[in-house]
């Protein structure tokens, strides 16, 4: 009995301390961690909108007006070049990719026509659906608009349509979920 109060007590302390342990490098790590995320969107709101020399958030009333239709709509910068909003950059979760959510960023000029597309988190298998992420993909997104709905099918004839990956379909769903957040929040802004 004395050997398994001894026994619990030990497997209590090694517990609790390795909890504290990865309390503190957890608080150490976090900010850094924080950081690079903030760079890399940084880094995405250049590659979804290569014309703007900066970019601002909107209102944030506005900002919580549109997460309040979707929830999956993480963020919208306005796209400034020489003082003018030339279009907004939408941040979106796909939801329903193969191995998880996928973020993208999305560039819209003022015409509602998509200028850029990044990819900021996503898991999606190597080589299958990493595929929407592939120049090939983007270039094939860049240019479509934004003014209905976007769909994915297998051949794409109208404007608003983009090619759904054979093989990917979870990943294609996921860009196409994303697409349709920023496409219905554009409209929101309209």
């Amino acid at each position: 009995m004395k050997d398994s109060i001894n026994l619990a007590i030990r497997l209590f302390v090694i517990t609790a301390v390795s909890a504290i342990i990865l309390a503190f490098a957890n608080k150490a790590t976090s900010p850094i961690i924080e950081a690079k995320r903030e760079e890399n969107y940084q880094k995405s709101l250049k590659v979804a909108y290569p014309g703007a020399d900066s970019f601002k958030g909107i209102d944030e009333a506005k900002l919580k007006e549109l997460q309040a239709k979707d929830e999956n709509l993480n963020d919208v910068q306005e796209a400034v070049k020489g003082g003018k909003t030339i279009g907004h950059v939408y941040k979106a979760t796909g939801v329903g990719g193969y191995a998880g959510n996928v973020v993208f960023v999305f560039g819209v000029d003022n015409d509602n026509k998509i200028v850029g597309y990044s990819i900021l988190e996503s898991q999606e298998t190597p080589g299958i659906g990493s595929r929407i992420g592939e120049p090939e993909f983007v270039k094939a997104v860049l240019g479509k608009s934004m003014e209905k709905e976007i769909a994915a099918v297998k051949s794409p004839k109208a404007d608003n349509e983009i090619q759904a990956l054979s093989g990917a379909t979870y990943s294609t769903t996921a860009a196409t979920n994303a697409l349709n957040v920023a496409q219905k929040a554009n409209a929101g802004l309209k």
